[in-house]
């Protein structure tokens, strides 16, 4: 199956979300870099890993077939760009694929996170014949786990590589609300 990254951009009702280029550099390395935005995931990175993580990214999404999927979400009023929404181990042959998502701290606290990975899930479900949608996350990010409950993201039992604290949350296709992704729309 033979997909670009310019397949599943879309937009919601306050967002415009896109394929990551070369004019995201600064987001992703203030995102990468930030102690803040980071202290959820893992270790910031230095400014040349990020930017060295950063052109491979771009390389990986030009590719076919694509080995990363990485969107830009844009505040439509403001036109800034707010954060990122990812899935790293890209396959469109794939049922089983890994999303995750970085914003800003101006985008807390308004209901931005949900709505861009609404969007992103729908999308991929729309796209690809993937059957499952798996977010991996701390257990320490209570408003990511939130997020996915009021999602309909079913929380798996932890396993034993899950020993360091992680949490994965999972959304099947075959229950997947639509009224889930209703606010979504093609670009």
């Amino acid at each position: 199956m033979r997909v670009t990254a310019e397949d599943f951009a879309f937009q919601t009702l306050r967002l415009q979300v896109r394929p990551l280029h070369e004019d995201d550099q600064p987001l992703f390395c203030r995102l990468y870099c930030s102690p803040s935005s980071m202290r959820l995931i893992g270790p910031p990175m230095s400014r040349d890993a990020a930017l060295a993580s950063f052109g491979r990214t771009l390389q990986w999404q030009r590719t076919q077939p694509m080995r990363s999927l990485v969107l830009t979400a844009t505040d439509k009023r403001s036109n800034d760009a707010i954060g990122l929404v990812a899935c790293p181990g890209f396959d469109a042959t794939a049922t089983r694929l890994e999303i995750g998502i970085m914003l800003e701290r101006t985008a807390n606290g308004k209901a931005l996170p949900r709505e861009v990975l609404i969007g992103f899930v729908q999308r991929l479900f729309v796209m690809l014949p993937v059957q499952e949608i798996r977010a991996r996350y701390r257990a320490a990010n209570k408003p990511i786990d939130h997020i996915g409950r009021s999602m309909g993201f079913a929380l798996v039992a932890p396993s034993p590589s899950d020993a360091d604290g992680l949490c994965t949350r999972v959304a099947l296709r075959h229950v997947w609300m639509p009224a889930f992704g209703c606010v979504c729309t093609d670009s």
